[in-house]
């Protein structure tokens, strides 16, 4: 997002907590994906993504809320993955 800007990105995250919030916050928006996105990415499918998160929530990742997605427009259940120190 402000990747062209890091010196003052570190002043603002240092010396003002509204900034330092919402940056956080997208950084973790950032993490989130759609079973079609993710199926991009793997090279694995929409399909076959669909069948096995389920399997792996709980364990490797978790649902959260619906939004826009990139590859197909659509609003679909986002996934989230769980960080080792997080289990």
């Amino acid at each position: 997002m402000f990747e062209h800007q890091q010196n003052k990105m570190d002043e603002l995250i240092k010396d003002n907590e509204d900034f330092r919030r919402i940056y956080n916050r997208h950084q973790e928006l950032d993490k989130r994906v759609t079973a079609a996105e993710l199926g991009k990415f793997t090279k694995l499918g929409q399909i076959e993504c669909s069948r096995r998160l389920p399997e792996l929530e709980g364990i490797t990742v978790r649902r959260g809320a619906t939004k826009r997605c990139s590859m197909n427009g659509t609003n679909m259940k986002t996934w989230w993955p769980i960080l080792p120190e997080a289990k």
